[in-house]
């Protein structure tokens, strides 16, 4: 075998397991992640739009269900986020971990510097007041926020 082969082959291996799969996200997190989306009542903690577990129900019936096409509802992944990242640091704790859509998880940290997750929050709500963010609020789940007290005390 040749060294680059070799080396290809460390490279595949070592590539990070997809954002959207729960088998693939360690069962700690996952069940942070489900925590966190039943204290948000099954929100994004970003933007409030609601969310759908893998293990729960096919893209396609969560779809269906709110009048989505299945890639809007893909956008809608429940995914954990790291309020504090862990590359800074960050825990997989309860008061670290929330349950973002896969946009605002994506989006947060698709910068090489992701934002403090308040000012995030603080963006992403005036986007979607001015109708400029994914969902731009067409289907805002009620009380989308009420675990905000919790991790505004925890910061």
């Amino acid at each position: 075998m040749s060294q680059a082969t070799g080396g290809s082959t460390e490279l595949a291996a070592t590539k990070p397991p997809p954002i959207c799969r729960d088998v693939s996200m360690p069962p700690s997190i996952s069940r942070l992640r489900r925590h966190a989306n039943r204290d948000q009542n099954g929100c994004c903690f970003y933007c409030g739009e609601p969310l759908w577990e893998p293990t729960e129900e096919a893209d396609a019936e969560f779809a269906r269900r709110i009048g989505l096409t299945r890639r809007q509802a893909r956008r809608m992944l429940c995914t954990a986020e790291h309020l504090h990242p862990r590359c800074d640091g960050g825990r997989d704790t309860p008061t670290n971990i929330v349950a973002a859509c896969l946009t605002c998880n994506r989006r947060r940290h698709a910068q090489p510097c992701p934002p403090d997750w308040k000012a995030y929050r603080r963006r992403v709500r005036s986007r979607l007041a001015l109708g400029k963010w994914h969902a731009s609020g067409r289907l805002s789940c009620r009380d989308a926020h009420t675990a905000d007290e919790h991790y505004d005390a925890a910061k």
